[in-house]
């Protein structure tokens, strides 16, 4: 199966040239309005690309998009969990602004403007397949469908509805590759050996561990020639030349310390940005990118103005006139991912400053566990609820004592303290906690400063008072809101004879 998806760079490029082979697209009513395209997949963490330097997982589709357009070495997700990363991408705001959709399994307030709807109403054909916003029920929001657009299932024929429209489009394809469950086994089954796979230095160095990361990069694989797939259509369909195209993830790779978690791991995500002769190709960029700015870069290509209270900035700047970001640092948080992680179903509330030397966390309830109770009712049989269920999540806690395992089961298990300071030039997986050292007092305090600001210029609740609003808000995933099942089936009834509503089961699996 590794030869359908390893298919070799040399042939992606002589498939999917952008330049004088792309034929004429249909003629639009305004020429000059580019399609907006974004890739999005589901749990997907750099370094695991080739063009990120990977030497195992095969990513030719994605490397030949790296190759044509601006590679980003540092673009962070704001939230390292699902519905509200995706949530900041549809709105460009940070996840804290965002009320309920700021958890997993949420709803998504129907006032909060998307940059989806907001092209819908200026023209765009505007659609989505595969995972969307979510999981989450819309419907609780009064939203007719899913954020991100209108279903379809058919890139093709999705792109000839908005030609014979004379339209430009907005295509979200949510991938739901590489997200778990893995069958174990099946990387190496299909040719990517274990021992050749890099453990990061937060992950014990065992057979367990490397099976589990190639199963991972299987998974990177499918996502992979999943992309190919698309961009073959755009091509065929003479859009290609005219489409800005944008590929990242939502969150860090399912693995402890990663998802779900504010470190690098969790948040550092691929960033590559392609418009056919608009952009220069083979670039590599080191500027700070939040995935909040995916909502105003794509308002301002469609010639739309960019709402006020939008905290991204577009990148076009920076993309076609090589104009500096100037950003000083860039922010992230999140609040309840796992429901059943710990006791009345409380959240892990955290903050974060991101510089290009620094990283600030600030964990606002160190009393409680950060990757869930390890003895709870509400647990599955293992505890630890924020960490997805694995073979090395596993691994690490039935040998949490041994001396070898005890590090590596501490960095993603245990308590931390209230403020986290790590110099990530010097120490990249941050792991030395600086913050009582005397030595970095005034960084620290910057860093504080930087944070303060920022939460009262974003309006976020916890720079108003001391407060758990997010605790509070219903949960529609299983052992939820009627214990997970009764709003959507509800939901399901009354869609019932409604093929484009009934998608709702599929994409919340």
């Amino acid at each position: 199966m590794r030869k359908l998806f390893n298919y070799g760079c040399a042939a992606i490029a002589s498939s999917l040239v952008v330049g004088n082979a792309v034929a004429q697209s249909q003629k639009r009513m305004d020429k000059d309005r580019p399609n907006l395209f974004l890739f999005i997949a589901d749990d997907w963490s750099a370094p695991h690309a080739g063009v990120y330097g990977d030497k195992t997982v095969k990513t030719p589709a994605i490397d030949y998009v790296a190759q044509n357009g601006v590679t980003f070495m540092n673009a962070y997700c704001a939230a390292p969990t699902s519905t509200s990363s995706r949530a900041a991408v549809l709105t460009g705001r940070y996840s804290h602004a965002l009320q309920a959709a700021g958890n997993l399994w949420s709803m998504f307030p129907k006032d909060i403007k998307t940059y989806t709807s907001t092209l819908s109403d200026n023209g765009y054909e505007v659609g989505y397949t595969k995972k969307g916003w979510g999981p989450g029920v819309y419907e609780e929001g009064a939203w007719a469908e899913n954020p991100a657009g209108n279903y379809s299932d058919n890139l093709k024929k999705f792109v000839q509805k908005a030609q014979s429209e004379s339209k430009p489009f907005c295509f979200w394809y949510g991938s739901k590759y590489p997200h778990r469950p893995y069958e174990k086994g099946k990387g190496e089954e299909n040719g990517i050996d274990p021992r050749t796979v890099e453990v990061p230095a937060y992950l014990p160095d065992n057979m367990e561990t490397r099976i589990d990361i190639s199963d991972y990069y299987y998974a990177v694989e499918r996502m992979d020639y999943e992309l190919h797939e698309a961009l073959k259509i755009l091509k065929e369909l003479g859009e290609l030349s005219n489409t800005l195209i944008i590929i990242t993830s939502d969150n860090g790779m399912p693995f402890p310390r990663a998802k779900a978690s504010l470190y690098d791991s969790g948040t550092n995500m691929p960033f590559i940005v392609m418009w056919a002769d608009k952009i220069n190709p083979g670039q590599v960029s080191q500027e700070l990118v939040s995935l909040t700015d995916i909502a105003p870069t794509f308002l301002e290509a469609a010639g739309l103005d960019i709402p006020q209270n939008v905290h991204g900035k577009s990148l076009l700047p920076y993309l076609m006139r090589n104009e500096p970001l100037n950003r000083e640092f860039i922010n992230g948080g999140r609040e309840r991912h796992g429901y059943k992680a710990r006791a009345n179903h409380g959240g892990y509330p955290v903050r974060t400053v991101r510089t290009g030397d620094y990283l600030l966390i600030r964990n606002f309830r160190p009393d409680r566990w950060p990757s869930g109770d390890p003895v709870n009712p509400y647990n599955n049989e293992r505890g630890y609820g924020d960490v997805d269920g694995s073979p090395t999540k596993n691994y690490m806690i039935d040998r949490k004592d041994d001396p070898d395992m005890n590090p590596y089961f501490k960095r993603a298990f245990d308590k931390r303290p209230e403020y986290e300071l790590f110099n990530v030039k010097k120490d990249p997986y941050q792991f030395v906690n600086l913050a009582n050292d005397k030595a970095y007092a005034k960084i620290l305090k910057k860093m504080k400063q930087k944070m303060d600001r920022w939460m009262k210029e974003t309006e976020d609740p916890r720079a108003i008072s001391d407060t758990d609003i997010w605790d509070t808000y219903p949960y529609y995933g299983k052992g939820g809101v009627a214990d997970g099942k009764g709003n959507v089936k509800k939901a399901e009834r009354e869609k019932k004879g409604n093929k484009k509503r009934r998608i709702l089961k599929i994409e919340q699996e």
